[in-house]
Formats: C-alpha cells, structure tokens, sequence
C-alpha cells in the first residue's frame, strides 16, 4: 500500500503484506491487519493506491497498480477537506441561577465551557451549532432529542458587554457561530475556524426551564450540541457532544447569628432554585449544636429554636 501527495513527491511505502503462495485463479486472498507508516506531510490533494508485484523470479513477471483507478476502487483519493470537532464540552449550573427571559420564553442561565478545532487543512466557514434538548424517550426507550426552542442568542460572553459567542437562533434550533475567547481570554469575532485551529468558547449557556426534562432520573437538562459548516470533512461522528445541567437550589442566609438566652431571633433563608418555581423539593432545616469539645454536632434535643419555614 502506498501514498503519494497532492505535489507529486514520490510515492511513499505505508505497509507490505506478502503472499506465501500462489493465488489460483477466482481464489480470494484477504490481508491481515497491520500497522502502517505515517502519510506523508502532503497527503491532502493526493491519494492512496494498492500495488501488486509478482514474484521478480516469474518470467514475465507483471505489476498492477491502482494509482489511476476510479475513487474508491482500489484508490482512496484525499480530499482537501476540514476537520471540525467538539474537543470538550462542561455545562455546569451557575453560581448565581440567574434566571432571564428570552423571546418571552423563561430561561436560567447556565456556566458553558466548550473547545472547538478544525484539523483539517481547510477553513471552515460559515460555522453554526445545532442544539437539542432531551424530551422523554422513543418507543425504541432511546433518548428523543427536539430543537432547544429559544431563538436570539445560545452562549454569552463573561466580558460586561455580555458578547453574543453563539447566537442568531431559529425555530430548527441552529445558531450562528460569532465568537470565541483567544488564548487572552479576550472575545474575538471571528465566523469561521481556520484550518489547524483551536477555539475556546467559555461563558454563560441559555437553557429553556422546559429542556429540564421530566423524564430524566433527576430532571436534568441534557442537551446535544452539532458541530457544522460549509467545508466538507474527512469524519463527522466527533462533531457531536452532550452536556448535562443538574437542576440546583441556592440557599443565601446569615453567616452568622448572635442568640440571646431567652430572647427568639428571626432570620431570613431564602432559595433560589434554578427550575419551574411550580415544583418543589423537600428541604430539611438541621438544627446543630457546639459540644464541650467545641466540635459542630446534630442537636437531638431541638431546645434552642424553632424555625417556621415560609416558601
């Protein structure tokens, strides 16, 4: 087996199998695996073909080649093609559950940090995401995922201008790709990934609260990002990730409280829970207290207050 580049440099040798004895006629030989040598640096543009040599001791001894065969006929020829990729994919539900409206659609906002490449020898242009959400299963009890069913913009910037990265949104649930963080962590706009490029999109992710799915063992949002562009690529299964957004509670209370014997104390605990205000979750209050060894441990008694939780 060889391959020769897209410049015409001499064919180079990737493998070698030999044939211990004769072929007979409509006989069938298959080769065993082997590992090959690596393509050369040219290799897109060019192609590569299978080379028969009978045995040099023959008289008229023949070799046949497929470097002038179709494509696909005992010749693979090497596109110039891109490479895109989903190299990494972290959604995790934000410190401050900021929820928000969007399109008149309720929304929370989520922390996203997301590696793009393109490996290829090809820009990319025209670059878009794909983005669905999980609804229930299929009658096969395979996940079912439906476009995320917000327009506008998916993925913000952490800068004050709160920068569109991924935006644009229709009803197919496909977004425009805007921007990127460089290596800076400074936003720059850019619509395509370069060939031999690597882009980090880092920010806030808007999730629907109907993407957090019922169905789901703990009610999750799991969504399925699609990586797509103009360019033609050599694989497309590593175009596609999945994130998953646990439904998370914030509790904000007092650091601190000074208690008085004998005199109550009133203070404030409020959550914030990043779902449909419509369900609730059972919260349980454990009333702790300092032993003479001066360790925190669970008051069994419950004598030194009471708490009336108002949701």
């Amino acid at each position: 087996m060889k391959a020769a580049g897209k410049n015409g440099s001499a064919a180079a040798e990737l493998a070698q199998w030999k044939v211990e004895s004769n072929i007979l006629a409509g006989q069938q030989v298959t080769t065993e695996d082997i590992v090959c040598k690596a393509l050369p640096s040219d290799i897109a543009g060019g192609k590569i073909y299978f080379e028969v040599q009978e045995d040099s001791s023959y008289s008229g001894a023949k070799a046949l080649s497929t470097a002038d065969a179709d494509d696909g006929c005992g010749m693979i020829a090497v596109g110039e093609k891109a490479e895109l990729s989903i190299d990494s994919l972290e959604i995790t539900a934000s410190d401050t559950l900021e929820k928000r409206s969007v399109n008149n659609i309720s929304c929370v906002l989520a922390d996203v940090d997301m590696t793009v490449s393109n490996l290829g020898v090809k820009d990319a242009s025209n670059v878009k995401f794909q983005v669905k959400r999980s609804a229930g299963k299929t009658d096969g009890s395979e996940d079912k995922y439906i476009p995320l069913e917000i327009g506008g913009n998916l993925i913000l910037g952490d800068d004050a201008n709160e920068t569109p990265l991924i935006g644009n949104g229709n009803d197919g649930g496909v977004f425009d790709y805007l921007a990127y963080s460089d290596t800076s962590g400074i936003i720059s706009t850019d619509q395509k990934i370069a060939a031999g490029k690597t882009q980090k999109i880092k920010g806030k992710i808007v999730i629907p609260l109907s993407a957090l799915d019922p169905e789901d063992s703990v009610g999750a949002a799991n969504l399925q990002i699609t990586l797509k562009s103009d360019a033609g690529e050599y694989e497309s299964s590593n175009n596609t990730a999945y994130g998953k957004v646990v439904p998370t509670t914030r509790f904000d209370c007092l650091d601190k409280v000074s208690l008085t014997v004998g005199n109550p104390v009133n203070f404030t605990l409020a959550t914030q829970a990043a779902m449909d205000s419509s369900k609730r979750s059972n919260i349980t209050l454990t009333e702790m207290k300092i032993n003479k060894d001066g360790k925190a441990e669970v008051a069994t008694d419950n004598k030194l207050c009471r708490v009336q939780l108002i949701m």
